[in-house]
């Protein structure tokens, strides 16, 4: 299987994305594409942007075991694509591990 991490920073250009705000986007953007579960939680990072700033800021981390598939590849792509346009975002990092995974 496939482990897909993806970071969503909580910064936006007029404040941040409000815990109800994020989970309006899981419930609307990523549970009807990944019904079978996820795992979320919240963490502290930083990041350059493209001007070479450092940004500091507080972020939703969000896992999901999927089959290795280019469809559920493709569903994490409009997922990313979605959260930055929704909230104004330069970018969402994706970290892909493959594992073994047992329910």
């Amino acid at each position: 299987m496939l482990v897909e991490r993806l970071y969503f920073g909580l910064a936006t250009p007029d404040g941040t994305v409000s815990s109800e705000d994020f989970a309006h986007f899981l419930a609307q953007s990523v549970t009807p594409r990944f019904p079978d579960g996820l795992t979320e939680y919240r963490a502290h990072g930083q990041w350059r942007n493209a001007t070479g700033t450092i940004i500091a800021e507080e972020t939703m981390v969000v896992e999901i075991a999927m089959d290795d598939s280019a469809a559920n590849q493709a569903k994490v792509k409009v997922i990313i694509s979605d959260y930055k346009t929704r909230f104004r975002q330069e970018s969402v990092m994706l970290v892909e591990e493959r594992s073994h995974v047992e329910f």
